[in-house]
């Protein structure tokens, strides 16, 4: 690893020595976009390396109270950086593996990564791991389209529709599609595979909206995606219109626009 870090550091002293006002404006975004991608797995590895130091308690070996306050001397950081470094190391330890595979790849970012390990480690344990990877996945992606703090209110969703929807119902829904029989009070009957086209196309491809925070007092169309896609998982109407209703007036996206009622 030492090779590799050195290899590295020489690739940044080759960056600093280019003129970057001859760069054009194509090579600077596209320069900037690099550097951000590389910040972020590089950091990735110092998590892991904190975390391997804490698990070895080489920091109480040598004398300190606790690995935070080892950091701080030798890393020369506030304490509280030293705290949230530990902190944040065991968050991503624990996270699934394919939020650490999304930070490694410089996919996500290591602020967006926690949120998504915060979030995955407060589903109810009834929910299953089913529902678990599902919201895994569903927050991966969303975090290609929104910041940490959007994305921490859609986490902040996640968790209350894994909550409401039963948890084991919504598992079983997951893994074999819309029940059969009669339906419960307040669901929709199971649509065609017509209309179930129709859902995932139109939930796959979702457009951005600007939400002003407040509800319009103008007559909207009526959220067909939305009314869909809960028809296709069987998750009550009423569920998926408080998803709407609620992202709106924390100006982040809709259930329909993110997928989220096709959970």
């Amino acid at each position: 690893m030492l090779r590799a870090l050195a290899q590295a550091g020489g690739a940044v002293d080759d960056c600093t020595e280019t003129a970057l006002w001859g760069l054009s404006d194509d090579e600077l975004l596209a320069s900037l976009d690099a550097t951000q991608v590389l910040a972020q797995r590089l950091s990735t590895v110092q998590l892991g390396l904190v975390r391997e130091l804490d698990a070895r308690g080489l920091a109480v070996a040598q004398g300190a109270s606790s690995t935070a306050v080892w950091l701080r001397e030798r890393l020369r950081l506030s304490g509280r950086s030293a705290r949230h470094l530990v902190q944040l190391a065991a968050t991503v330890d624990a996270a699934p593996a394919a939020v650490r595979d999304a930070l490694l790849s410089g996919a996500i970012t290591v602020e967006q990564g926690r949120v998504v390990a915060e979030t995955i480690a407060a589903l109810p344990v009834e929910a299953g791991p089913e529902v678990a990877d599902k919201a895994t996945q569903l927050l991966v992606a969303w975090a290609d389209r929104f910041d940490p703090t959007v994305l921490s209110r859609l986490g902040e969703r996640v968790l209350t529709t894994s909550r409401r929807i039963w948890p084991t119902r919504l598992s079983s829904r997951l893994s074999n599609g819309p029940p059969s029989g009669p339906r419960p009070a307040g669901t929709s009957r199971s649509p065609s595979s017509r209309t179930v086209r129709y859902a995932s196309a139109e939930t796959s491809t979702p457009r951005p909206r600007a939400c002003s925070g407040r509800r319009s007092t103008r007559s909207a169309p009526r959220p067909v995606s939305t009314m869909i896609a809960a028809q296709v998982s069987g998750v009550p109407t009423r569920l998926a219109r408080s998803v709407d209703w609620r992202c709106a007036r924390v100006n982040c996206p809709t259930a329909a626009e993110t997928g989220l009622s096709s959970w």
